[in-house]
C-alpha cells in the first residue's frame, strides 16, 4: 500500500475530488451531520464506505444511506475493503484516512422487529422538531385514531410543547423499511478482510 509522507517524515492527507449531483451533495451534508468532530478519534469524523452501504456514527446516532454512484468512485485503500474519508470541503473534496479501521457498528442495528411504526411526512417532522431544538430531549408518541396513525412531539423539559402530526397510509407501491446490513469482520486480524472471511463476534 502507498501511503504519501510531507517532508518531516509524516502521512500527508491524499485528496480525491470527484463529480456529485444535487441529490448526492444533499445526502453527503446529512452524513456529515453525524460525525463526531472528535481529534482524539479521527476515524469518527469520517464517511467509511463499506461495498453497498455508506455509513457515519459517533458513539449516539448512525446516519447510513445505499452507496450512491458519486461514492463507488472511491476506491479501497486500507487493508479492511473500507474507503473511510474525511470531508473536506461539501461540494467535491475529500481526504483519505487510509490506514484505520472503521469501528463495527453491525451490533448496533436492531434486528428486531419495531415496537412501533409509522409513515410520516419529513417535511411536518422535522418542522416540529424544530421548536425543541433547543432542548434535551423529546417524547414521541405513536397513536392510532380511525385506523389513522398520529404522532405527538411533547418537551420532557423547559417549556411546555407539543406537536401533532397526523401520520400517512403507506402506498401500495410502497418499498419495503431498508435496514443496512453490514458484513462483520474479524477486527483483530486485517488480513481475514483481504481474504473475505466473515466472523461474528
Amino acid at each position: 500500500m502507498q501511503i504519501n509522507h510531507d517532508q518531516d517524515g509524516n502521512r500527508a492527507a491524499k485528496h480525491t475530488t470527484i463529480t456529485v449531483s444535487k441529490h448526492e451533495k444533499h445526502d453527503l451534508n446529512w452524513l456529515v451531520r453525524a460525525t463526531a468532530n472528535d481529534p482524539s478519534r479521527p476515524i469518527l469524523n469520517t464517511i467509511s464506505r463499506q461495498g453497498n452501504i455508506t455509513l457515519v456514527a459517533n458513539g449516539h446516532r448512525l446516519h447510513a444511506i445505499e452507496t450512491s454512484d458519486c461514492l463507488k468512485q472511491l476506491t479501497n485503500t486500507n487493508p479492511y475493503g473500507q474507503a473511510n474519508y474525511c470531508l473536506s470541503d461539501v461540494h467535491v473534496t475529500l481526504e483519505q484516512e487510509v490506514e484505520t479501521r472503521y469501528p463495527n457498528v453491525a451490533g448496533v442495528i436492531p434486528k428486531e422487529e419495531p415496537i412501533a411504526q409509522a409513515c410520516v411526512n419529513p417535511r411536518y417532522l422535522l418542522e416540529a422538531l424544530e421548536g425543541f431544538r433547543d432542548e434535551i430531549g423529546v417524547r414521541i408518541s405513536i397513536y392510532k385514531k380511525n385506523g389513522c396513525p398520529l404522532i405527538s412531539v411533547q418537551s420532557i423539559q423547559g417549556i411546555k410543547k407539543y406537536a401533532l402530526i397526523i401520520g400517512m397510509v403507506p402506498a401500495t407501491n410502497a418499498k419495503e423499511p431498508w435496514t443496512p446490513s453490514f458484513e462483520e469482520r474479524d477486527a483483530r486480524s486485517p488480513s481475514s478482510a483481504k481474504k473475505g472471511s466473515n466472523t461474528d463476534e
